[in-house]
């Protein structure tokens, strides 16, 4: 293999794996340099529970977990609850019935301030109609969650 020119080295395929040809690529070991970003699922902690949630009219008993290092995305046909279901667990819409466990405290309502305090934050699928108020500046946009640290 030559690398700017330079012979690095002579291998035979089967002797070179992935990482012996990354390092015979950019002159050094690359291991130590991108270590892995997270444990395995089962060595991550439960960050939200989810349980028997349910909405009225849209949503029946649905449950969910989320570990640490995880990303949620909930898809569904339109009127499938999609939507409702994560309004409920933001503290957007209310809960009929249902718990959420947030890193192991339970909680049988939510409301937004909470969710936030949390650490808790929802994209909404209409972020110009349901996101924004269009009418204010960015400044009062991106203040409008953290009103009561600014007035009385």
């Amino acid at each position: 293999m030559l690398n700017d020119g330079q012979l690095v080295g002579t291998n035979a395929v089967a002797d070179v794996d992935r990482d012996r040809l990354i390092s015979m690529m950019v002159g050094r070991d690359m291991a130590h340099l991108f270590p892995p970003k997270r444990p395995a699922a089962g060595e991550r902690r439960e960050v939200l529970r989810a349980e028997g949630i349910s909405v009225l009219g849209r949503v029946r008993s649905a449950s969910l977990v989320l570990r640490a290092g995880e990303i949620v995305g909930l898809a569904g046909l339109v009127g499938a609850g999609r939507t409702e279901l994560a309004q409920a667990i933001f503290g957007g819409v209310p809960m009929a019935t249902g718990t959420l466990s947030i890193d192991g405290r339970y909680y049988a309502k939510m409301s937004p301030a909470r969710a936030i305090a949390l650490g808790i934050g929802l994209v909404t699928e209409d972020r110009k109609g349901q996101g924004l108020a269009m009418l204010l500046d960015v400044a009062a946009n991106i203040s409008a969650s953290r009103l009561g640290e600014f007035t009385r």
